[in-house]
């Protein structure tokens, strides 16, 4: 993997792959391995629609902050088991925890995907509320990262 060199097409996606101890960032032309003893995180910035942010060159991305690990959590929060085409074992399992009085089961595997993001050390303060009108979940979490403190709010 050390020596891979990006095609032309590569340069436009961010691939992150994790492997036992390291972390691999492909892409826009570049390489970077990362040990877990000197621990880097980059995360291009989500727009309010949640789409990738383009044009403010350093500004849109998250490095070595909270908000790098904030933003993990929440796109591992919604990303469903089976939408991943590399791995259709990952992902938040909604199909098997909502339903009626599932609020423990569902905050249970939201808390194991919390827990499960890299950076992430421990959750500090949790709380969820479903609006059954709706059927939206909300999620208000606080973190403690290996950067720091960040809050991560969500409606799923």
């Amino acid at each position: 993997m050390a020596g891979y060199v990006p095609r032309e097409l590569d340069k436009f996606f961010v691939i992150v792959l994790i492997y036992e101890d390291s972390l691999s960032l492909a892409g826009f032309d570049d390489l970077h391995i990362l040990s877990s003893e000197a621990p880097q995180m980059r995360y291009r910035r989500l727009s309010e629609d949640g789409d990738y942010t383009f044009g403010n060159q350093v500004a849109d991305f998250y490095k070595d902050s909270p908000d790098a690990v904030g933003q993990a959590v929440l796109t591992r929060l919604r990303l469903g088991r089976g939408e991943w085409f590399l791995d259709k074992a990952e992902g938040t399992p909604w199909d098997k925890v909502l339903g009626k009085y599932t609020s423990s089961t569902y905050d249970a595997a939201i808390r194991q995907r919390i827990l499960g993001t890299q950076g992430v050390l421990e959750i500090a303060a949790y709380s969820s509320t479903l609006n059954s009108e709706t059927r939206a979940l909300s999620v208000n979490v606080t973190i403690n990262t290996i950067y720091g403190t960040t809050t991560v709010q969500a409606t799923l």
